[in-house]
């Protein structure tokens, strides 16, 4: 029965002075096992939920910034950038005036590389 209180039981601690008592039903309750398990699983579906919308926004976010600075390197290199280029991530947007301070040779000389 939840909330009743099971057998008492007690020990001594060898050469202490001190006893060690608990309580213990014998059997564990179908509604204790049912809160422990939604004590941890309904936290593991949310955070799973949180993290998986959370991935599919910066996935979108970050495709859409991608193409925008593959057509600034497109326009660096055929010397016609000037256009403004939309980002959705301020981190992708410190990458235009870097992009725009290398000359045509090294891009071409680090798109060869990579």
């Amino acid at each position: 029965m939840a909330g009743s209180v099971g057998k008492k039981t007690a020990f001594k601690v060898k050469d202490t002075a001190w006893t060690v008592s608990y309580w213990h039903d014998g059997s564990l309750d179908l509604t204790l096992i049912g809160q422990i398990l939604g004590i941890i699983l309904i936290p593991v579906f949310i955070s799973g939920l949180a993290c998986y919308f959370g991935y599919r926004k910066l996935n979108a976010l970050l495709v859409a910034d991608q193409s925008s600075v593959l057509k600034a390197t497109k326009d660096v290199l055929s010397n016609q950038a000037g256009v403004s280029y939309p980002v959705r991530l301020r981190v992708c947007g410190l990458l235009f005036p870097l992009l725009f301070s290398l000359n045509v040779k090294m891009i071409s000389l680090i798109l060869k590389i990579i």
